[in-house]
């Protein structure tokens, strides 16, 4: 199972996520953790903000197709160790109720 503490870490937008963290020796020791599966936004100890919900604001200036200068990103971290008989594997990520992007290697 893939559920436990991951190392995860807030970024104002996608152009301030960090660079290489897609890369397995990439140094996340600096990030904080959180539970998964969760949302940061349910943190219960709310160290990323309060949730946003859309039918009362729009969380981020709605002007497509300009992209927006503040769009909280957040990056989560996790090593898999894969038998080494295994020749390939599969990576799922659902219900993160948003864009992602997995990396898996």
């Amino acid at each position: 199972m893939l559920n436990g503490t991951w190392p995860f870490r807030l970024s104002r937008a996608p152009a301030y996520a960090p660079d290489g963290a897609d890369d397995p020796a990439y140094d996340d020791s600096s990030w904080d953790e959180v539970q998964v599966p969760s949302h940061w936004v349910l943190d219960p100890d709310r160290r990323y903000g309060p949730p946003v919900y859309t039918n009362v604001n729009m969380p981020i200036p709605f002007d497509l197709p300009v992209r927006a200068d503040a769009n909280p990103t957040g990056d989560f971290r996790l090593t898999v160790d894969a038998p080494s008989t295994q020749d390939r594997a599969r990576c799922c990520c659902g219900s993160t109720g948003s864009s992602r992007s997995p990396w898996c290697r």
